[in-house]
């Protein structure tokens, strides 16, 4: 295990509030699987008594193992606003994979990447040889999880990456860092830029987005601009909407809120007048 990830997260709707309300932790995982999990998350929460509160997150493109007592299980690629209602006191543990970083799981088990999205998994049905599932609900939900807690998880949940049992082909770290460029580049608009960097042709970069991710690059550079937008809405109280459009690389105002609105139900102007600071 190495350090604390203290970058600002992104996708949280209405961030200051979660923030205000919530205890979000996130480690960096040990460098023998840095290919396949980008993160180890965890929230924390302690709700008055009748109270609840559903949060709200725009997800990344990427697969989720979540360790939520009686119902833990395998997120796919949320293509949709995805919501959790929290109750009382609490915390939920979970594994973020790279891009790419599920792959060798479900190739292993015989399911496409694609047939993942908007879809949720039994977890055995990816590590049939964990037998340690319930424990991990019972032993780590109701525990203070630190890095050595971390450490544990990752020995029940990877000992095949561990041992070499399990490889990573030279395509996943590919197909991460591709999808690292888009995010950290904001040059990279349209998957022609995409394909221009990499020297590759368009059906070639969607086939490898398609069997090492389940959805197209164009999907990911939108996602990533929602995410964008969805921080310039939160934070700043006044927004020159044609210029955000255009900076997000939109033709024209008109497209950025259609899919802003298909995404969020509301358009930009709404969700800022409804952001709690």
């Amino acid at each position: 295990m190495t350090t604390i990830k203290t970058d600002q997260p992104v996708g949280i709707v209405n961030s200051a509030y979660f923030h205000q309300h919530f205890s979000l932790q996130r480690f960096y995982p040990s460098s023998p699987l840095e290919a396949i999990v980008d993160h180890y998350w965890i929230v924390k929460w302690q709700l008055p008594d009748g109270e609840g509160y559903t949060q709200s997150v725009i997800p990344h493109p990427n697969t989720h193992l979540t360790f939520i007592e009686n119902a833990s299980h395998i997120q796919g690629i949320c293509q949709t606003k995805y919501s959790h209602t929290m109750t009382g006191k609490g915390q939920v543990l979970g594994i973020k994979f790279k891009p790419a970083g599920f792959y060798p799981f479900a190739y292993k088990a015989g399911v496409a990447m694609s047939a993942l999205v908007n879809q949720v998994e039994d977890i055995a049905k990816f590590f049939p040889t964990c037998s340690a599932l319930k424990q991990i609900e019972t032993t780590f939900l109701h525990s203070t999880i630190d890095e050595e807690r971390l450490r544990e998880l990752e020995y029940v949940m990877f000992t095949d990456v561990l041992s070499g049992q399990l490889s990573v082909n030279d395509k996943v770290n590919l197909v991460n860092q591709m999808v690292h460029r888009i995010e950290t580049n904001k040059s990279i608009m349209s998957v022609n830029d995409l394909c221009a960097l990499y020297q590759l042709d368009n059906r070639g970069l969607q086939r490898l987005f398609s069997q090492y991710v389940g959805v197209s690059a164009k999907w990911i550079i939108n996602r990533f601009r929602i995410h964008d937008a969805l921080t310039q809405v939160e934070t700043n109280k006044q927004v020159d909407w044609t210029k955000l459009a255009v900076d997000l690389g939109y033709y024209d105002q008109a497209h950025f809120i259609k899919d802003f609105k298909a995404l969020m139900g509301v358009t930009p102007k709404q969700h800022q007048n409804t952001v709690v600071n």
